[in-house]
């Protein structure tokens, strides 16, 4: 399809347990695109909540909605790839339970895509601007226009989700299964290593509710953190001219210890990281300033 006059069908993916008091506010976010040709695949991880009860209604009065139920949890990613692989859709994108869309976002991830596909581009997918609400102030992060696979062995720049060919997607492996954590960081570095770069949108698309890292299903903290850098890094060393000594796994290293997870830096982490690396002076640098920035976060949190 290269036209934008084309109505291809959109599968929308939203992973949920427990949390029925915020999935409906998701799942009307989408029901509510000015874009129409829609389908929304709720994958419920194992919920003992009254989730079912709430999407029954939800799919009676929405042919376009389809409930996926696990009766026992088995993650976020796996969640996900349940969704995608019972979508129907030539494109995909996601979106999580406590979370939102703005009314216009497939339509402008279409724009967007048509657009750059009439003049020619190679890219993977599309990134939006998010909009952080938390409780009392909102903002809208700074994101790169293009990311390419090795940019994000510095920062996720792209974010949580992507809007992409349901193809692009299958074809880069899905969601690694075995990951508690990172699992967006991992399937995106495949998705752009084998599909092309990354692209943002202009358009503020995504409604982030800001809250504990530790209340998503897909977040376990700093030891899940440490497994999914192990296991990620080993797949990112077969890419890369020094393996495991090259300057982008120390970069997918201290990723472990930005701001998004406050994660406080101990002497036995310098230790960790020196035993590891050696001594290269400005990631030491980096890491001990990030320990400063988390400490200091952590002391004006409100309690």
């Amino acid at each position: 399809m290269t036209s934008s006059s084309a109505k291809p069908l959109v599968s929308v993916y939203i992973p949920t347990r427990n949390r029925s008091h915020l999935l409906a506010r998701a799942v009307n976010s989408v029901l509510a695109q000015t874009y129409r040709n829609i389908e929304v695949l709720v994958a419920d991880d194992g919920s003992n909540d009254d989730t079912p009860r709430l999407m029954a209604d939800i799919c009676r009065q929405h042919q376009n909605v389809r409930y996926l139920r696990a009766d026992v949890p088995s993650g976020a990613p796996s969640a996900r790839n349940r969704a995608i692989a019972a979508s129907r859709g030539v494109f995909l994108t996601g979106l999580d339970d406590d979370d939102e869309f703005t009314p216009d976002r497939i339509t402008a991830f279409l724009h967007d895509w048509y657009a750059r596909s009439d003049k020619g581009e190679s890219f993977s997918c599309l990134y939006a601007l998010d909009e952080m609400r938390a409780r009392t102030r909102r903002w809208t992060p700074v994101k790169p226009r293009t990311v390419t696979w090795d940019d994000l062995s510095r920062s996720n720049a792209i974010g949580n989700q992507v809007f992409t060919t349901r193809s692009n997607l299958v074809g880069a492996g899905l969601f690694d299964e075995d990951l508690r954590m990172w699992q967006d960081l991992d399937c995106w570095i495949r998705l752009t290593r084998k599909c092309g770069p990354a692209k943002r949108t202009n358009a503020v698309t995504y409604v982030f509710y800001v809250g504990s890292v530790a209340h998503r299903i897909s977040s376990q903290g700093k030891d899940s953190l440490q497994t999914a850098f192990e296991r990620i890094a080993r797949k990112y060393a077969l890419l890369v001219p020094g393996g495991m000594g090259d300057p982008s796994i120390r970069s997918l290293y201290l990723q472990m210890y930005s701001s998004y997870y406050g994660t406080p830096v101990r002497w036995t982490d310098l230790k960790a990281f020196v035993t590891r690396f050696g001594f290269p002076f400005w990631d030491l640098m980096r890491l001990l300033k990030a320990g400063v920035k988390n400490e200091v976060r952590a002391v004006l949190r409100p309690r």
